[in-house]
């Protein structure tokens, strides 16, 4: 507790220091030494060491006037706010792994002492790509101008989950506020609410507290009385009347918004656009050939045994060397596949028929593959497409006795390149 004399100084010197304005010139390092020097040591004089280290421990200080129960000069009880913003890269395993965290884009942490705005607010910068959380923090430390000088602390915070992509826009998560009261029993400011705000656009984050102090009421009252009694009676008389009024006045109520702006660095460039000379062609086109080997009623072979089989194998080596040689590449090599389907005459058991069709495609197999070919694709249907259930409607086709032959030719040019349009970037 200071002497008399020095209680009788203290409010002038503290007044002096909260009407300082926050000067921000650039002075010589020998000015600035002998100015706060000088400042210190009459601070120090007038109001002890601990008016010193509030003094410059401030950062935000709000008068409360009416606060302290002080005996002589005014009330200079006050609260000093010191915040700090700060931004924490995601340690996730897929973040880092992504290159949203740590040593890639984020710079992993970035912080603040928010000096903007009287000591309010302050600006986050953060690179774009990153991912994490945007934190402001804020301790509100009360000093009570009483008989003891009587002081506590109170802290509230706002934390964000928060993304910027790499063309600068972010987007962030639902606010997560906090706060620690005192439990001094000197605490007669207590944080009732955190109000969190934020704007994507503007990168705006806010964190608003109110602390409610302590609800004062005052009373007064009048009263008198008059007693009569006659001389030499020993029966007297009188009366008494008492009149008061009594108010109870609000809980005050102490409001403060703190705020830091976020800023993406680090935007890489657009990618180039790339443009040039759009050129349509060559066109190619490709045909399918076909081609059909018949077989003799209930026969699969085609190894020479007549006339007909020995003419169907020739009519099949003909139609084989009539393809284009790039075809024929393709079927030796195997990048061409043909397709074989065995068929037979509806007459019979369909499930002979078809094992009748099965046996005719690997005959045309075989042959084919004395050509040269190298890979099937067979199938036998049998009568199955044209089955017929009723047996006097069976007939005996040649037609239906076959194996058809499928071929993809080789795509052949049929169109030169031909310069187009040139591409240009969009507006």
């Amino acid at each position: 507790m200071p002497r008399y004399a020095d209680r009788l100084l203290l409010p002038k010197a503290r007044e002096a220091e909260r009407r300082r304005p926050a000067s921000r010139a650039v002075l010589e390092p020998e000015a600035v030494a002998g100015n706060l020097a000088s400042r210190i040591l009459a601070l120090q004089r007038s109001a002890g060491n601990e008016a010193v280290t509030r003094v410059l421990a401030r950062d935000a200080v709000v008068p409360l006037p009416g606060a302290g129960t002080q005996i002589i000069g005014d009330d200079d009880s006050d609260v000093t706010f010191s915040p700090w913003a700060k931004f924490e890269a995601s340690n996730d395993p897929g973040d880092v792994a992504a290159g949203r965290a740590v040593g890639v884009q984020s710079a992993g942490f970035q912080s603040t002492d928010m000096p903007d705005d009287g000591g309010y607010g302050g600006t986050l910068s953060i690179k774009a790509g990153s991912k994490g959380d945007v934190r402001i923090m804020v301790k509100a430390h009360f000093f009570m101008d009483d008989i003891f000088n009587e002081t506590f602390d109170e802290a509230f915070a706002c934390s964000w989950p928060f993304e910027a992509d790499l063309t600068g826009k972010v987007k962030f998560g639902a606010a997560r506020p906090e706060w620690d009261p005192s439990d001094s029993e000197h605490a007669r400011f207590q944080i009732t609410a955190v109000t969190p705000n934020q704007d994507a656009d503007s990168g705006m984050f806010q964190v608003t507290a109110s602390f409610t102090g302590p609800q004062d009421a005052k009373a007064s009252s009048k009263s008198g009385g008059i007693t009569i009694t006659p001389k030499d009676s020993p029966v007297g008389g009188g009366g008494t009347y008492e009149r008061g009024t009594s108010r109870t006045f609000p809980a005050p109520v102490l409001t403060r918004t703190f705020w830091v702006k976020v800023v993406v660095t680090d935007i890489p460039p657009p990618p180039k656009h790339e443009h040039g000379t759009v050129v349509f062609g060559p066109m190619t086109a490709s045909v399918t050939r076909t081609h059909s080997v018949l077989f003799a009623r209930d026969r699969t072979n085609l190894a020479g045994e007549d006339t007909f089989a020995t003419g169907q194998e020739l009519e099949l080596r003909r139609w084989y060397m009539a393809l284009s040689a790039e075809t024929r590449k393709g079927l030796e090599d195997g990048t061409i596949v043909p397709r074989l389907y065995g068929y037979a005459s509806n007459t019979g058991p369909a499930p002979h028929n078809r094992i009748l069709g099965h046996g005719r495609v690997e005959s045309v197999e075989q042959v084919l593959r004395d050509f040269g070919v190298k890979s099937f694709d067979a199938k036998s249907p049998g009568e199955y497409p044209w089955l017929q259930e009723d047996p006097k409607q069976e007939v005996e086709e040649q037609g239906d006795r076959r194996v058809l032959i499928e071929v993809d030719e080789a795509p052949v040019q049929i169109a030169p390149a031909e310069p187009g349009f040139v591409d240009t970037p969009s507006p």
